[in-house]
C-alpha cells in the first residue's frame, strides 16, 4: 500500500508540474529581475542586462541592458587614459562644463594650433557633445580623432574643413548629421572602431554595420574609379556629392535605392556602370535630386546629358 501511496504521490506531481508549465504559456509568471552580463564602470560607462524570467518554465520573458555611468575620472598620464586609451585632448579648444559637471562640450578651435586634432578627455573628464558648427571653416586641420563618449555629430560640425583628410570615429557615435563634414573636399580616409554597432568602415569609406548603406565616399581619394560592393542595397543622401575625381562609378544590381544628390556636383564623372539590366536599373528607386549638378547660381543641371549609361546585365 505504501508503494502505491507513493507512486500514485509522485504521478500527481508530474501531472502538476505539466499542468503548471502547459498554463503558464497563456499566462507566464514573471520572476523578480536578475542582473546578467555586468561589466562595472570605470572611466567609462558600465553596462548590465536586466533579465526576467518565468517563475514557473524559466522561459525567458525580457532583458534589458542597463548603463552604469561612469564613477572614476579618466587616469591620464603622457596624454593617454591609462584605464581605457582615450588621449588627453587637444590644447587650446574652446571647452564648455555640460550641467551634469562630468562631461564637457567643445564649442569651437579656440586657441588651438593643432592640425591633429583630438576630441577627447580634458582635466580628467570627458567631451562627450560637438557644438553645432563647433570647426565650420576650420582649414588648417588635416585629422581629427573622436574619442569615446561622443554620440553625434552635428549640423556643420566640420563644415569647410578643406584640408580634413582623415577621421577617426570611436564605438559611441551613432548619428551623423549630413552636413558635418560638408565642404570637406580632402578626406581620403574615415576609420571606425571595430565594436561600434552603427558603422563600419571599408578601404576608408563609411558604410551601416551591416554594409548595406554606403553612407559617405571618401571624397578626397585620387581614384577616378569606385566599385561599390556587392552586399550594398542603398547609396546614402549626398553620398559622393562633391567628389572631383572620380570618372567611372560601378553600381551592383543589389541596389535598391539611391538618395537624394548622391552625384552632387561630381563634375569628373564621365559613366555610371550597372550591373543589372536597363529594365533592372529603371527599377531601382532614385531619388528626384540623385543626380543633379549645380551650374548656374539657382540653376541645376541633369548629369545624364553629359553621362554614359552602361548596363553590363544586357
Amino acid at each position: 500500500m505504501t508503494k502505491y501511496l507513493r507512486f500514485l504521490f509522485f504521478c500527481a506531481l508530474i501531472l502538476t508540474a505539466l499542468f503548471a508549465v502547459s498554463s503558464c504559456e497563456k499566462s507566464h509568471i514573471p520572476a523578480k529581475a536578475v542582473i546578467e552580463n555586468e561589466q562595472a564602470a570605470t572611466c567609462k560607462n558600465g553596462s548590465y542586462d536586466s533579465v526576467v524570467y518565468c517563475k514557473i518554465c524559466s522561459r525567458e520573458l525580457s532583458r534589458e541592458k542597463k548603463i552604469i555611468p561612469a564613477v572614476v575620472p579618466h587616469n591620464i598620464e603622457n596624454g593617454v587614459c591609462m584605464s581605457c586609451g582615450d588621449r588627453e585632448s587637444s590644447e587650446g579648444l574652446e571647452l564648455k562644463l555640460n550641467s551634469n559637471g562630468a562631461s564637457y562640450t567643445v564649442m569651437g578651435i579656440g586657441s588651438c594650433t593643432d592640425t591633429d586634432v583630438v576630441i577627447g578627455v580634458y582635466n580628467g573628464l570627458p567631451i562627450t557633445i560637438i557644438a553645432d558648427s563647433a570647426f565650420d571653416g576650420c582649414t588648417n586641420i588635416t585629422s581629427v580623432t573622436i574619442s569615446e563618449g561622443v554620440s553625434f555629430l552635428p549640423h556643420n560640425a566640420f563644415r569647410g574643413c578643406t584640408s580634413l583628410a582623415s577621421v577617426s570615429i570611436p564605438d559611441s557615435l551613432t548619428r551623423i548629421n549630413l552636413s558635418a563634414f560638408l565642404y570637406c573636399t580632402s578626406i581620403s580616409n574615415i576609420t571606425v572602431s571595430e565594436n561600434n554597432q552603427t558603422y563600419k568602415s571599408i578601404d576608408g569609406n563609411l558604410y551601416t554595420k551591416d554594409g548595406k548603406c554606403l553612407i559617405k565616399y571618401a571624397i578626397g581619394k585620387t581614384n577616378t574609379k569606385f566599385t561599390i560592393p556587392n552586399e550594398v542595397t542603398s547609396i546614402g543622401d549626398e553620398a559622393f556629392a562633391y567628389c572631383a575625381n572620380l570618372v567611372s562609378v560601378t553600381i551592383p544590381e543589389s541596389v535598391e535605392g539611391i538618395g537624394g544628390w548622391a552625384f552632387y556636383n561630381c563634375m569628373s564623372l564621365k559613366s555610371i556602370n550597372y550591373r543589372g539590366t536597363k529594365e533592372q536599373w529603371n527599377r531601382v528607386y532614385k531619388d528626384a535630386s540623385w543626380d543633379f549638378w549645380y551650374k548656374d547660381y539657382g540653376f541645376y543641371e541633369k548629369i545624364k546629358y553629359t553621362v554614359m549609361y552602361n548596363y553590363i546585365g544586357e
